[in-house]
C-alpha cells in the first residue's frame, strides 16, 4: 500500500503495484522503460491462442487490446478533462436569531394552516400537478421552514425578504419571488411592530446621510484682546513686535 501511494515519487506508475500483487503480470510481458508501465499480450499465456492458431496474432477478437494510455503519472495530457475543478471557498452564512422556546397559541396554528394553503397554491406554480401530487407541495418549501417561519413571526424576526432568506435559508431565487406574497399573509396573524421614536430617528438619520449637507458659515474672526471682529490676537502680537 505504501508502494502504491508514493508510486508518483518513486516507480512514476500507478499501475505497476497492482498488477505485480495481482500476478497480472504472469500473464503479460512488462517492459519498464523509466518507470513506465506499458502493457503488451504475453502469447505464451493468453487464452486467445487457443481460439486460432492459424495466424501470429491468434484471434482477433479475444487478443486482449493494449492501451495507448496508463495513468495519469504516464499520460498527464489525456487526464486533464477529469481533474476536478477548484470551487470557490464558500461564505460564511449570517447567524439565525435564537427564537426562545415557547407555547403555540391558535394565532400561531391559524398561520400553519395558511402557509399550508399558501404552499398548495404556489408549488403548482413552480412544479406540474403530477410531480406535486407525487413528491407532496414540501417540495417547493419544507415543513420545517414552515415552523421556522412561525417561530420567527411570533418573535418579530421577519419583516422584510432580507431578514426571511437569513431566518429560513430557503432558495434565493424562490424567496425574491414569492417572499412578498408570504410576508403579507405572515403580517397578517402578526402585524410588524409600530414604528417607534427611536426607529423614526433612525430612519431619519439615514435619509439625512443620503442627503447631500448643507454647506457650514463660518463665523467671522473675533479678536480676543479688544474683541473686535475680522481680526486675532496673533495680528497684534505682530503689529507691536515687527512694526
Amino acid at each position: 500500500m505504501d508502494d502504491f501511494i508514493n508510486a508518483h515519487l518513486d516507480l512514476g506508475c500507478w499501475r505497476v503495484v497492482p498488477m505485480l500483487v495481482f500476478g497480472n503480470d504472469q500473464r503479460r510481458m512488462v517492459l519498464l522503460a523509466k518507470y513506465i508501465c506499458l502493457l503488451m499480450p504475453s502469447p505464451a499465456t493468453n487464452d486467445h491462442l487457443r481460439c486460432d492458431d492459424s495466424t501470429p496474432d491468434s484471434c482477433l477478437r479475444c487478443k486482449p487490446k493494449v492501451h495507448d494510455i496508463c495513468c495519469d503519472l504516464c499520460h498527464p495530457a489525456a487526464f486533464e478533462k477529469f481533474k476536478a475543478p477548484i470551487l470557490p471557498k464558500p461564505t460564511k452564512q449570517p447567524l439565525k436569531s435564537h427564537i426562545k422556546p415557547y407555547t403555540m397559541t391558535l394565532k400561531g396554528h391559524n398561520l400553519q394552516d395558511a402557509l399550508f394553503d399558501w404552499r398548495d397554491i404556489k408549488a403548482l406554480l413552480k412544479f406540474k400537478p403530477a410531480i406535486v401530487e407525487n413528491f407532496g407541495p414540501g417540495l417547493f418549501i419544507s415543513d420545517d421552514i414552515i415552523t421556522r417561519i412561525i417561530d420567527c413571526a411570533q418573535a418579530g424576526k421577519i419583516l422584510m425578504v432580507t431578514q426571511f432568506i437569513k431566518e429560513t435559508s430557503w432558495r434565493d431565487d424562490w424567496a425574491n419571488e414569492f417572499g412578498p406574497s408570504l410576508l403579507l399573509l405572515v403580517h397578517e396573524h402578526y402585524p410588524p411592530p409600530a414604528p417607534t421614536a427611536s426607529t423614526r430617528a433612525i430612519e431619519g438619520a439615514a435619509l439625512a446621510d443620503v442627503q447631500p449637507p448643507a454647506p457650514r458659515k463660518q463665523a467671522p474672526q473675533r479678536c480676543s484682546a479688544c474683541q473686535e471682529l475680522g481680526h486675532n490676537s496673533m495680528l497684534i502680537v505682530f503689529y507691536v513686535l515687527y512694526i
